[in-house]
């Protein structure tokens, strides 16, 4: 075997990599959160138009929650994550103000 080889046939697998990641996640404390995107399209998917901030307290009130729990801010990151879903026509906007985001 060439040096080469014998390094590539020391290097982890996939799978090997995986339980690594995730001895990593449970020691720091990481749980499997859904993630904002998912939680918002979730609750809008019925059409109900709601502010930012309607759209926070709705996902405040289900667990799991998509923030860590030592996170400052969250409300901020679901209205900047909103705002991201409108730039990319996956919500729509109404006129009101404050704006209104809704799923079409």
């Amino acid at each position: 075997m060439t040096t080469i080889q014998n390094a590539v046939s020391n290097l982890p697998t996939y799978t090997e990599l995986q339980s690594i990641a995730n001895h990593l996640r449970e020691a720091e404390g990481e749980t499997d959160r859904p993630r904002w995107k998912e939680c918002i399209l979730d609750v809008l998917k019925d059409g109900t138009k709601m502010t930012s901030k309607e759209l926070y307290d709705v996902i405040e009130s289900t667990l799991p929650h998509p923030w860590d729990p030592k996170s400052k801010t969250p409300e901020n990151s679901c209205s900047k994550i909103l705002l991201d879903l409108y730039k990319e026509n996956k919500v729509t906007r109404g006129e009101d103000k404050p704006f209104k985001y809704y799923f079409v």
